[in-house]
């Protein structure tokens, strides 16, 4: 409700003055019309139509720089979720050199480390280069494919 609160407000406003019209028996269109050509003698319709025009123009800056916002924020989003997904691909990795690092430091190298380690990299590399080829750039998108929790 609270997104289309104008668009409820005008409608309120709306048919408020259609049911005054209606069984208030006036015509307000013709009473906006009177006043307009009342107008007409202190020249105030050009002054109207100036500030419609006007008015048109900071709406449409209005929403264009509206537009705007809504596409840097979802750029940001991307990005942010990008990150994540890269960090999580390189803590994975860290985390395994790590564990690979005590087995040697234990056990000594051996082929099992080193097909490990092998193992490791290639993932790690795989999961970067899918996180580049994603269609879609979008953070739903990402966080689904790497099952990222926020």
């Amino acid at each position: 409700m609270r997104r289309f609160r104008f668009t409820l407000a005008g409608a309120a406003l709306g048919l408020s003055l259609y049911f005054l019209a209606l069984f208030g028996d006036t015509d307000l269109f013709e009473r906006f019309v009177d006043g307009l050509k009342g107008a007409e003698r202190l020249e105030l319709d050009e002054l109207l139509l100036s500030l419609l025009v006007v008015g048109a123009g900071v709406l449409v800056d209005v929403l264009l720089h509206l537009h705007q916002s809504s596409v840097q924020r979802h750029k940001e989003e991307i990005f942010d979720e990008a990150m994540r997904a890269t960090q999580h691909i390189v803590n994975n990795f860290l985390n395994n050199l790590q564990y690979i690092r005590m087995e040697v430091e234990e056990n000594g190298p051996n082929a099992e480390t080193h097909e490990l380690f092998d193992r490791i990299v290639n993932e790690a590399s795989e999961h970067l280069k899918a996180l580049g080829d994603l269609e879609r750039a979008e953070a739903a998108s990402i966080r689904k494919f790497y099952q990222l929790d926020r």
